[in-house]
């Protein structure tokens, strides 16, 4: 394992209760590359963004337009227990997304750079929330279920997280 300078983690555990370890006795990097080794079923996976092949963005089955994404590959690396996208606007007016929902165990999203306004569904009383307006660097977490919009500001870059 190795790492570039500056490298910044956002770590999500889906249950949050997990025993944390530590082996004080090995030193990174290791002087081994096993690029294919699995870790309890699981893959480390590197994602370039520079390299990211971008597509239409697509949530809960639904295509929302002037979106895009590109995959992380976190879905086949843990056997589609999670999924990591970089959603981005496309060059264009102010983006709306009305009444999106998801069925996975969270919907997490980072804002990496622009604004974001999420909307509850004021028709459902269960999903009505303040309205809530994100900027780079603040977070939020959607419960499967909940009916929300998006409204993004010019520039948007966000990372989406889906167990």
């Amino acid at each position: 394992l190795e790492a570039s300078k500056g490298l910044e983690v956002i770590e999500l555990g889906c249950p949050a209760i997990h025993d944390t370890v530590a082996d004080h006795a090995l030193t990174l990097p290791t002087s081994r590359r096993q690029p294919d080794r699995l870790f309890g079923g699981q893959r480390f996976v590197r994602h370039i963004a520079a390299s990211a092949e971008w597509n239409a963005w697509r949530i809960g089955g639904s295509t929302p337009s002037g979106f895009e994404a590109c995959d992380a590959g976190m879905a086949v690396a843990t056997a589609g227990l999670a999924d990591v996208q970089v959603i981005r606007t496309l060059p264009a007016p102010r983006q709306e997304v009305a009444r999106l929902s998801h069925a996975g165990e969270l919907l997490f999203l980072f804002l990496l750079e622009g604004s974001l306004e999420l909307d509850g569904d004021a028709a459902n009383a269960a999903d009505a929330r303040r309205q809530h307006r994100l900027h780079e660097g603040d977070s939020c977490v959607i419960p499967a279920g909940a009916v929300f919009s998006l409204r993004a500001g010019e520039s948007l870059c966000m990372l989406k997280v889906t167990m």
